[in-house]
């Protein structure tokens, strides 16, 4: 059974790592000059939620739009180990990261490979799964 868990595991980690992948492989190619992050739907999702997760959710949205994701990962790791997210909520987060995660590849001066990194891991939590990095 430990094999069985161990292999579960690698396949959840290979599959960030073939998502990553792919992620940097279609900004290689060219992605426009620009990258909007869509924080429209984190924002919704988030209008009846709890006081403190609202708070959180509306914090990590300033820290994203002005370019803080070091502070928006930690509002939206909150947020995200609180537990309890529908999954309206679970796609904002969800696209929201995905948005970072492209401008943190195309801007590696800007953000480090540990910006990058901790926002796959997030997006990790979010599905579900145990972070890849540690």
């Amino acid at each position: 059974m430990a094999i069985e868990q161990k292999e579960q595991v690698f396949m959840k980690q290979f599959s960030s790592i073939i998502a990553a992948a792919l992620v940097l492989s279609w900004l290689a190619i060219g992605c426009g000059t620009g990258i909007k992050i869509d924080t429209n739907k984190l924002e919704q999702s988030f209008q009846s939620a709890p006081p403190a997760a609202k708070t959180d959710a509306n914090k990590a949205v300033a820290a994203i739009k002005s370019g803080d994701f070091s502070a928006a990962i930690a509002l939206l790791k909150n947020v995200i180990n609180t537990g309890g997210l529908t999954e309206e909520q679970k796609d904002g987060i969800g696209t929201a990261l995905a948005g970072m995660q492209m401008v943190a590849a195309k801007d590696q001066s800007k953000y480090s490979l540990e910006v990058y990194t901790s926002l796959s891991d997030l997006m990790g939590l979010v599905e579900g799964k145990q972070p890849v990095s540690k």
